[in-house]
């Protein structure tokens, strides 16, 4: 029996606890896998845009950016209630004037849609994680989107040529709240978990500023170490929860 058409893998894939891992490099998820102490990866299937991986105890998936990626999987994983603890981990980008950090990784414990395929349903804002304890880590906000350069501050000064007014307010609002960090999947993530998991499922987003919006050079540089350190804390969160 498969999970469906679109990740086209055996339910028996499933773990109850999964890490999901979205628009990252595939090769540097690997090698942060290993840097991160999960021992014994494999790949266990490949279909379209979605890997499965088991290493250690748990399930890894890689996929694509954003909501068009992360609707089907979430979909089709979450329905045999299997999973029973599931953390987004990744890169984020460090929103203008916020306290957050370059290379430091946190956890998201409030959520923004901004341009996003989700943003006409009736969403309740801001998004929040399923999760028993978020005491002795570090905190961020979080803003999400589908645009990776038509969210960005370049186009306050000069337009983003598909005159995307909305998108533009939207980003001087998170600027004005000092968001912390702005991706494209978190927000998407936590309102998709909320609806399709069973009421038991745990969930939570694990993200990391590789580089400060707008600052480009800086995000080849320190994306390796964010991803690793991501994981890093993704693992000791299910470690608390033991």
């Amino acid at each position: 029996m498969t999970l469906g058409p679109n990740t086209n893998a055996s339910i028996e894939v499933l773990r109850p606890r999964c890490i999901l891992c979205a628009g990252e490099d595939r090769d540097a998820l690997w090698q942060a896998l290993a840097d991160a102490g999960v021992r014994e990866v494999r790949r266990h299937s490949s279909y379209r845009c979605y890997e499965f991986w088991h290493g250690s105890d748990l399930l890894i998936i890689w996929t694509g950016i954003g909501t068009g990626c992360l609707e089907p999987l979430l979909w089709e994983i979450l329905r045999p209630r299997v999973i029973e603890q599931l953390i987004l981990v990744g890169t984020a980008g460090r929103m203008p004037d916020a306290i957050t950090e370059v290379g430091l990784v946190y956890v998201v414990d409030q959520a923004w849609l901004a341009g996003t395929g989700l943003d006409r349903e009736r969403i309740v804002t801001p998004l929040r994680p399923r999760w028993p304890n978020l005491g002795g880590h570090p905190l961020a906000s979080c803003v999400s989107t589908d645009f990776f350069y038509g969210f960005a501050p370049r186009n306050l000064e000069s337009p983003y040529p598909l005159n995307a007014v909305r998108l533009l307010a939207d980003f001087d609002e998170h600027v004005r709240k000092k968001t912390g960090l702005v991706d494209m999947e978190t927000a998407q993530f936590y309102a998709l978990c909320s609806a399709f998991a069973q009421e038991d499922c745990q969930f939570i987003a694990v993200k990391g500023a590789s580089n400060t919006v707008g600052q480009l050079d800086e995000q080849l540089p320190n994306t390796p170490g964010v991803l690793t350190k991501s994981i890093g804390l993704a693992r000791r969160l299910f470690a608390a929860t033991r």
